[in-house]
């Protein structure tokens, strides 16, 4: 049994409030990592009870196939860019290509362009980026991953800690 984690596409629904104040309903996706739809869910629920309130609820869960996510310290979106790696097969005399996806936080497209071309440039393979387009994600969600470990030590609003701070206690 394969238990690598996955990247999970996550559609929320919930209402919120527009510019008049009535209530709208709005859909906003998600980028999450777990070894389950179970686990992906769970998580997700736990992050939108926490974000956006009772109201809001999981439409859908669907696995993604992104090699790699980069996140940028002033990007603003997220970038869906589609790589092929080029490699030259020594047996067959021939080229072969493969290709990944990986999402890039960044301000603009030449902004996730100039990230992918610093990032694949200091390997050894060459590489093309046949496509870069604008995705729909809102904040991509990686355990473990959270930047203040002060803030993932905090009980969530459900009462739940992370078994790592009741080690301190």
């Amino acid at each position: 049994m394969n238990m690598n984690k996955s990247w999970f596409n996550i559609k929320v629904k919930y209402s919120k409030p527009d510019d008049d104040g009535a209530e709208q309903k709005v859909t906003e996706e998600y980028l999450l990592d777990a070894f389950t739809y179970t686990e992906a869910e769970t998580r997700m629920y736990q992050i939108i009870q926490d974000d956006l309130g009772s109201g809001a609820e999981v439409s859908s869960i669907t696995k993604s196939n992104y090699a790699e996510v980069m996140r940028g310290e002033e990007g603003q979106g997220w970038w869906k860019s589609r790589i092929t790696l080029i490699s030259f097969d020594e047996e067959s005399g021939k080229e072969k290509q493969a290709n990944q996806n990986i999402l890039v936080q960044a301000e603009d497209i030449a902004d996730a362009f100039s990230r992918l071309n610093a990032a694949l440039g200091r390997g050894v393979t060459e590489f093309l980026i046949p496509n870069i387009a604008y995705t729909k994600i809102i904040e991509v969600y990686e355990q473990g991953a959270l930047a203040d470990p002060e803030e993932e030590a905090k009980p969530r609003k459900s009462g739940l800690k992370p078994a790592k701070s009741f080690e301190e206690e």
